[in-house]
C-alpha cells in the first residue's frame, strides 16, 4: 500500500512540477501567463500608420516603424513622428502580452498629463466631444508642455495601448485631432471588432 502511495504521491508532485515549470517559463517568454495571454491576430502594429492627408499643408513624415528596443515590455510597437511648419505630432501604438499590461500602461501615461511649467493637471478640453464605442478606456486632456499647447489622446483596447500628441494652433486645430482621433479608433475598432 505504500509503494502505491508514494507512485501516486511521486505522479502527481512531477505533474504539478511540471506545470509549474510551463506556468514559469511561459510567464519569463511572453510576460503572461497562458491564461491572461492575448491571442495572435493577422495584422500588427505597422498596419496603423496616420495617413499624411489629416495633417496641415506642407506637414511630412516617415512611415510608421518599429523602434529598436521594448523598453515597456511590449509584444510589439510601432512609432511616427509628424512634423508640420507649426509643430510636431507624436504616435505611437503598443501590443501587450495581456490587457492587464496595457491598462498599466494606460494608468501610467494618464498620471503624466501635467503641465511642465506649473505641474498642473491638463484638462479635457469642452471642444472635443469624441468617444469610443469600442475602446475600454479612452481619454483626451490638452495643456501646456515646454510653452506649447498640446492635445493628447490615449486609450486601449484590450492588448493594444494607443498614444497620440500634438501641438496645437491655427493649422493643427481641435477639429483636426478630434479627426485624427476618430481615424485611429476606426483603423483599430475594424481590426478588432470587424
Amino acid at each position: 500500500m505504500n509503494k502505491k502511495y508514494l507512485t501516486l504521491s511521486l505522479i502527481i508532485f512531477t505533474i504539478i512540477s511540471c506545470a509549474c515549470f510551463v506556468s514559469f517559463y511561459q510567464y519569463l517568454l511572453n510576460r503572461c501567463f497562458w491564461w491572461e495571454c492575448v491571442p495572435e491576430r493577422n495584422f500588427t502594429v505597422l498596419d496603423w500608420e496616420i495617413p499624411l492627408y489629416l495633417f496641415p499643408d506642407g506637414s511630412f513624415t516617415e512611415h510608421i516603424t518599429a523602434p529598436t528596443d521594448n523598453s515597456l515590455g511590449e509584444v510589439e510597437a510601432g512609432f511616427q513622428t509628424i512634423r508640420m511648419y507649426s509643430g510636431v505630432a507624436i504616435y505611437d501604438i503598443y501590443r501587450f502580452s495581456s490587457v492587464k499590461n496595457a491598462i498599466t500602461q494606460f494608468e501610467r501615461d494618464k498620471e503624466s498629463m501635467i503641465s511642465s511649467e506649473t505641474g498642473n493637471l491638463w484638462l479635457v478640453p469642452d471642444n472635443i466631444t469624441f468617444s469610443s464605442e469600442t475602446a475600454d478606456d479612452i481619454y483626451i486632456a490638452c495643456g501646456y508642455w515646454s510653452n506649447r499647447y498640446r492635445c493628447k489622446m490615449i486609450a486601449y483596447y484590450q492588448e493594444y495601448f494607443i498614444f497620440f500628441n500634438t501641438d496645437i494652433n491655427d493649422q493643427m486645430t481641435f477639429e483636426r485631432f478630434e479627426n485624427i482621433v476618430a481615424y485611429l479608433d476606426e483603423q483599430i475598432s475594424s481590426r478588432l471588432y470587424p
